[in-house]
């Protein structure tokens, strides 16, 4: 039997994963990166990784005491491409932004039933972290190096994606 929300999981607390054993992109997120313009190297570069929300948050609900990575973050039942921001800020939350691979999903009322009632639940493509955590620009560490500059052209756009892809291909970037 799997496990569900309700019931928790057998055995001890595991640990949370240190970011370096998390770092690692799937086959079909490096595709969805490529059709962007932006590399396998960019992309470790900037910290990019795959993450499974729906394992956090069965880890989260299973184990009292589990320490997600991801505080803030509403753990959906999808995997995505995790966008962490370059510094963290002065109210010392660090940021992460999770990039859905789908955006709905069907919440099983019955373990192991498909049922035509259960409802379809839909979700943003982007997932942000909730309060406290405000939403703030991503600025890449490159471009926090160079601020202060006046004669520099800048590109801003309104997602931490598009600004790497801008950045990937030899174009300074805000998202």
């Amino acid at each position: 039997m799997r496990p569900s929300v309700t019931t928790p999981l057998a055995g001890r607390l595991p640990e949370t994963p240190k970011p370096e054993n998390r770092r690692t992109l799937w086959a079909h997120h490096l595709r969805i990166l490529a059709d962007r313009g932006i590399s396998e190297a960019v992309a470790l570069e900037h910290g990019l990784y795959s993450v499974d929300l729906a394992k956090e948050k069965r880890l989260r609900d299973g184990y009292p005491g589990y320490q997600s990575p991801f505080p803030y973050l509403p753990l959906h039942e999808t995997t995505g491409i995790a966008i962490p921001y370059p510094d963290v800020p002065k109210d010392g939350i660090e940021r992460v932004r999770v990039r859905a691979d789908r955006t709905e999903f069907v919440r099983h009322e019955h373990e192991g039933q498909d049922l035509p009632t259960d409802p379809v639940v839909k979700i943003p493509r982007y997932i942000a972290q909730s309060k406290p955590a405000t939403v703030i620009s991503y600025i890449p560490a490159a471009r926090r190096k160079g601020a202060g500059g006046t004669t520099e052209v800048i590109y801003i756009v309104e997602a931490p994606l598009k600004a790497l892809a801008l950045i990937a291909n030899g174009m300074p970037a805000l998202g």
